[in-house]
């Protein structure tokens, strides 16, 4: 069975040496946008939550995702489905864009680096919307603030994530690395 794949995407994994600090970088071609903007404590919140509920979707739907055995299990993939199809439902009665054209972005456990258009500032806060799976309508809203800026490449770090975010981010990013060998090992 063939993975859902962003049309015109292709993955590369590497260990970054000019980010060194982030450990494991995952250099992909997704839809993604960065937007301006001051996140409260709250709003930074919910963007978390939100994500978290994403994330442990994402991660049970890996076609290569460890599956436990057991009631609990079952119940807990059960259990994510369901917070799914209500936040659907609620994202779709609310309305939502379209997503953008792919575009490279390194992630990180840490942050992101990628090419934006628009010149941020050092310290600025933002909005990073990542789409991570053509399967999955709903985008990723993670909290960033401006590390550096050099031209359009501009560098991220996560804004206060919390742990239990952390844990489902790099399930997510070692799933995408794994994925990625995976297609280097059949492709040389």
């Amino acid at each position: 069975m063939a993975l859902p794949a962003w049309p015109g995407t292709g993955q590369t994994c590497f260990r970054g040496l000019s980010m060194s600090d982030q450990g494991l970088q995952v250099e992909l071609s997704l839809p993604w946008t960065c937007a301006r903007g001051d996140l409260s404590r709250q709003a930074q919140a919910t963007h978390w939550q939100q994500t978290l509920l994403l994330l442990r979707v994402l991660n049970l739907m890996q076609p290569n995702a460890p599956r436990e055995m057991g009631a609990e299990a079952s119940a807990a993939r059960l259990e994510a489905k369901l917070d799914l199809a209500l936040h659907l439902l609620a994202r779709v009665l609310g309305g939502d864009t379209p997503a953008p054209a792919p575009a490279a972005i390194t992630l990180s456990a840490e942050g992101c680096r990628g090419s934006i258009a628009e010149p941020l500032q050092t310290g600025e806060h933002c909005l990073i919307r990542l789409r991570p799976d053509p399967a999955l309508a709903l985008p990723l809203d993670l909290p960033a603030v401006v590390v550096s800026q050099a031209g359009s490449l501009t560098a991220l770090r996560w804004l206060d994530m919390p742990e239990a975010v952390r844990e489902a981010w790099e399930q997510w990013l070692f799933c995408q690395h794994r994925r990625a060998v995976q297609v280097q090992r059949r492709s040389g």
